[in-house]
């Protein structure tokens, strides 16, 4: 067999099962694809990735040639990020609920104190109603 990437006789650094490989990508005319298909090296290993599916580990067939084997991570946790009340002003309604609740959520998983933030979004208003000059009648006006 040769490498499915560079075509190298060399002996195989990665031995996959060819049922999880993407068909619709590649050429069908000039690859014939066999039970297996492998790569010669670790490039060649990496080129080969994006014909195979996100979580490929069982289709290795050599993974007693790995001292480890693990899947690579594919989601990617976005970290939570504290806005200003400027940045909350440009949010609707709901989206700035759902702030809230994780600026929370937050606060509870990093023994952060809530009110210290809350306080300082208070702050943070009444600056941006001076800079922007915004009496506090107009921001908190009432119809009653």
């Amino acid at each position: 067999m040769s490498c499915f990437i560079c075509n190298s006789k060399s002996p195989y650094w990665l031995l996959l099962n060819s049922k999880g490989i993407n068909k619709d990508i590649i050429n069908k005319d000039t690859i014939n694809l066999g039970k297996t298909v492998q790569t010669c090296s670790y490039s060649c290993s990496k080129k080969i990735e994006k014909y195979l599916p996100n979580n490929y580990g069982d289709l290795v067939l050599n993974k007693e040639d790995f001292c480890y084997w693990c899947v690579p991570v594919t989601k990617v946790e976005k970290k939570f990020e504290i806005l200003s009340f400027e940045e909350l002003q440009k949010m609707d309604v709901f989206k700035k609920e759902i702030y809230l609740q994780n600026l929370k959520q937050y606060c509870l998983k990093n023994n952060k104190n809530y009110n210290f933030y809350q306080d300082i979004y208070d702050e943070d208003e009444k600056t941006y109603n001076i800079e922007n000059d915004i009496s506090s009648d107009e921001v908190y006006s009432d119809d009653y």
